[in-house]
């Protein structure tokens, strides 16, 4: 299978960022030193390793959620480099057990195969840990609302975040049926307070001005917040909906068979969310509903 997209963007100050896909469905992972954030998707692993390794070995490996275009070709690069993996706790079961993936999942990133870590970092709710190896000193910041496991790297020396999925656009008009908008916005509202310059978003970049997007971000979640959860008992104009939030994808929203689509955001900003099966069956009702307590 080939890739159109494969590009090695040197930010400067030690950062490598790698794009690897095809068409608009890329994903990102980045490296500094020996350490690399993020793994892409298992069908990316076999054009994605020699690329890495033409900057050299690598030892560390951050996986920053469980969805398999961050997390699927952390063993791939294990088995050919030795490196050691490291998720939260709150990633670990998943990627232990694996999960079910849609049709479209398959076709996009391939399928996922489960594996034990090296390491778990105990991150507790809504908080931040150190996450050391030879090239710095990060923090690990549990950031849900795209998945309950997310999580977001900061570096400070460098002001740069590794977003993982937080961020994707500062117009997001789009959310899988399993997230949670107000978690997100809780979320953004928290990790706004960094100091961030590079923002290292899993599919969106932002190379400077990390935190003129992120405020960008939080406007738009709050202004279609005030629009819309007014309306929770009536019905949504169209109209209303494609001044907000544009028209409606309906070719992608039909290839994943309605998981991802404007709709799923409406339905989660007014309180429908819909958790996985197979996550509850995981990880247990309190975190796929985003209950931490």
């Amino acid at each position: 299978m080939s890739f159109p997209v494969l590009e090695r963007h040197d930010l400067g100050n030690g950062i490598i960022a790698y794009n690897i896909g095809k068409r608009r469905m890329t994903a990102w992972a980045y490296r500094i030193g020996k350490t690399l954030i993020d793994s892409g998707a298992p069908n990316m692993s076999k054009e994605l390793l020699p690329f890495i390794l033409q900057d050299g070995d690598i030892e560390h490996i951050y996986l920053t959620h469980h969805h398999e275009d961050h997390s699927g070709g952390a063993t791939t690069i294990r088995n050919e480099t030795g490196a050691e993996i490291t998720v939260s706790s709150y990633s670990q079961a998943l990627i232990r057990k694996g999960y079910v993936q849609y049709p479209y999942q398959h076709v996009v990133w391939g399928r996922f195969q489960a594996f034990q870590e090296n390491h778990c970092l105990e991150l507790p709710a809504f908080e931040s840990v150190s996450y050391k190896t030879n090239d710095g000193d990060f923090q690990v910041f549990h950031a849900p609302g795209h998945s309950h496991d997310m999580t977001v790297v900061y570096d400070a020396e460098r002001k740069a975040l590794f977003s993982a999925d937080m961020y994707l656009s500062s117009r997001q008009r789009l959310m899988r049926r399993d997230e949670n908008f107000f978690v997100s916005l809780e979320t953004l509202k928290r990790i706004i307070k960094l100091n961030v310059e590079i923002l290292l978003c899993g599919h969106r970049p932002v190379f400077s001005d990390g935190n003129e997007k992120l405020e960008k971000k939080l406007v738009f979640m709050e202004t279609i917040q005030d629009k819309l959860e007014g309306n929770a008992n009536e019905r949504i104009e169209t109209k209303l909906l494609d001044d907000l939030l544009g028209k409606e994808d309906s070719a992608f929203r039909l290839l994943s068979l309605g998981n991802v689509s404007r709709a799923n955001l409406v339905k989660s900003l007014l309180g429908d969310v819909k958790a996985r099966p197979d996550v509850v069956r995981t990880v247990g009702e309190k975190l796929a509903h985003y209950d931490f307590s």
